[in-house]
């Protein structure tokens, strides 16, 4: 499991540990892969540092390879110098929005796969994940969302089952 934190910083490592939220959900929820992970390249780009932390976590403890970006230009940056398998983008940030990378990955590489979420500005995160959507995200949700739902769609977009037991065994 690999992780890789695109802005330099000796105080706060690579996502090389869950935080404790994330670690007790994923228990709870029996996030374990009953075949070998696929081992998916994944993009996450947010300004939210405690949110990007706890997917990073999260994605990185079922098995993926996860490079962070904390605005878009830098997600832009690192979707060049590697495309990877999939993009997850929140659609609010300063510096360059999601709605935008969304637009710039679809004329790079048509096919990618893009989930977006937002929590938006209070009165209008519907319209953000409208225009998403029909920018072209395979998936979008809304802030705050449930971490299974969102790893859930991950799998499906990568081709891979969901990797929850069921909980009658």
């Amino acid at each position: 499991m690999t992780a890789t934190y695109l802005e330099t910083n000796p105080i706060r490592p690579a996502c090389a540990s869950l935080p404790s939220p994330a670690k007790i959900l994923l228990s709870s929820r029996a996030y374990h892969s009953q075949t070998t992970p696929l081992m998916a390249d994944i993009l996450l780009i947010d300004d939210d540092d405690m949110l990007r932390e706890l997917l990073c976590g999260a994605l990185s403890h079922i098995g993926h390879t996860v490079r962070e970006a904390h605005n878009g230009s830098i997600g832009l940056q690192e979707y060049r110098k590697k495309r990877p398998d999939l993009v997850i983008t929140d659609i609010v940030m300063p510096d360059k929005e999601g709605l935008g990378i969304i637009m710039e990955i679809r004329q790079m590489q048509p096919d990618a796969k893009v989930i977006a979420m937002s929590g938006g500005l209070a009165h209008a995160p519907k319209l953000y994940l409208h225009m998403a959507d029909k920018l072209g995200a395979n998936a979008v949700f809304s802030k705050p969302f449930h971490l299974p739902e969102l790893l859930d769609t991950v799998s499906l977009l990568l081709g891979q089952a969901p990797s929850k037991t069921n909980p009658a065994s």
